[in-house]
């Protein structure tokens, strides 16, 4: 499982609809939600070939005003599983 970080301008834009569309177009598992530092948190139930594409089709259909700064990926061991992908608020 993968911790993602976005951080940019993600907030307040229509960023979390889109990776919750790109998530569930590939069958990813996990949520997305936003973090009180303005960043965004994705946690994806996938490996990390999954991950890669994930994270190329993200980068790929952001349109302004969204602008990705950084992305941090922590691998994160964790027994628990997700069913579909959600927004979390």
């Amino acid at each position: 499982m993968f911790q993602v970080i976005i951080q940019g301008r993600v907030q307040g834009v229509g960023f979390r609809w889109l990776v919750e569309n790109i998530a569930k177009r590939l069958n990813i598992n996990g949520y997305v939600k936003n973090l009180s530092d303005g960043s965004v948190e994705i946690m994806c139930d996938c490996d990390k070939n999954k991950l890669d594409i994930f994270l190329n089709e993200i980068e790929k259909n952001i349109s302004a005003p969204v602008r990705i700064d950084n992305i941090i990926i922590n691998n994160v061991s964790s027994d628990k599983r997700f069913d579909g992908f959600t927004i979390r608020f």
